[in-house]
């Protein structure tokens, strides 16, 4: 129940890795021009980005898919189990990727 999961604090560690998450990210759309607006609200992030960016990440063993009517909008919805690892993951896998296409 929502209830437990509240008391047990995994909703509380869940936004904390949000956070991380949008901290590792942003500095990248500073860097890379193929990211835009990034933003996040409660436990989802979202940004603007290339498609081809999208397959950049997958080719490094991270499953993420484009959303929107011009699959240019990144949705993250992080998993309650996702960990400071997987924001670590995450964000090294998309510096890889946009890397590559400059």
């Amino acid at each position: 129940p929502a209830d437990e999961a509240w008391r047990s604090g995994i909703y509380d560690a869940a936004c904390t890795d949000r956070q991380l998450l949008l901290a590792g990210i942003r500095p990248l759309a500073q860097r890379h021009e193929w990211i835009g607006n990034v933003r996040g609200v409660g436990m989802f992030i979202g940004f603007e980005q290339a498609k081809r960016v999208v397959n950049g990440i997958c080719e490094r063993g991270v499953l993420i898919s484009a959303a929107g009517p011009l699959e240019n909008i990144q949705k993250i919805r992080p998993l309650l189990a996702f960990e400071h690892l997987h924001a670590d993951l995450l964000s090294a896998a998309l510096d890889e990727a946009l890397q590559a296409l400059a």
